[in-house]
């Protein structure tokens, strides 16, 4: 995991799995800039994050 700070930018690569969200104490918010694939699939979205991940401390 990672925790981001007001103001931070993240670029993620392309085909690398991520997810993003709130702490359970703490709003989140972002905006994400998407481009489709070369055979035009968009963002897939995958399993829900775990409350073990959602609940754990950054490292």
């Amino acid at each position: 995991m990672r925790q981001l700070n007001p103001g931070d930018t993240v670029l993620i690569p392309l085909q690398v799995r991520h997810w993003h969200g709130a702490a359970p104490d703490r709003l989140f918010a972002y905006l994400a800039i998407s481009e489709n694939g070369e055979n035009g699939e968009g963002t897939a979205w995958f399993e829900p994050v775990s409350d073990r991940d959602y609940t754990a401390t950054p490292a």
